[in-house]
């Protein structure tokens, strides 16, 4: 099955990052959009990734300032979620930062699909950053090549401390 993720950038109207209360106000916010992207799950206009057949599906993650959906690579999704991030602009206040998006497709995305989700998303960067959250972003299988780095540097901190 195609898919593709998206990441975006959150920002509650009233706060600044390092402001105290911006954790909080982020938390009241993400609940509804994750109300609205499982509203739309529930009435089969969304379909969740499906790692395998029998692990539960995922459509979203939220962390901090970012979000993260995962949903079929086809353009009537991109539409779907689309629609959700506009009436949850419109509901919070919080506007999505379009220059900090960015979408990884996977392998089996057509172009012609990857090109329609890109345009309807206005997202221009067709990749993840090399990392996130200090962790290598996957690209096609995990191996432990991919962490190496990632291994390197807690071995040089174990022996330092």
């Amino acid at each position: 099955e195609s898919e593709s993720s998206t990441t975006n950038k959150l920002y509650p109207p009233l706060s600044r990052q390092g402001d105290p209360l911006y954790p909080y106000l982020f938390l009241l916010t993400a609940e509804g959009l994750s109300t609205l992207l499982n509203k739309e799950i529930l009435e089969e206009n969304l379909q969740e990734l499906h790692i395998s057949r029998h692990a539960p599906g995922i459509s979203h993650l939220l962390f901090a300032d970012d979000s993260l959906q995962f949903v079929k690579g086809t353009e009537d999704q991109a539409q779907v979620v689309k629609n959700i991030l506009n009436a949850y602009e419109t509901g919070t206040g919080q506007l999505i930062s379009n220059n900090k998006c960015s979408i990884l497709f996977g392998r089996n995305v057509s172009n012609v699909n990857a090109t329609a989700v890109t345009s309807c998303w206005d997202t221009h960067a067709r990749s993840f950053e090399e990392k996130y959250l200090g962790l290598p972003v996957p690209e096609g299988r995990m191996v432990n090549g991919k962490f190496k780095s990632l291994k390197e540097r807690f071995s040089k901190r174990v022996n330092d401390w």
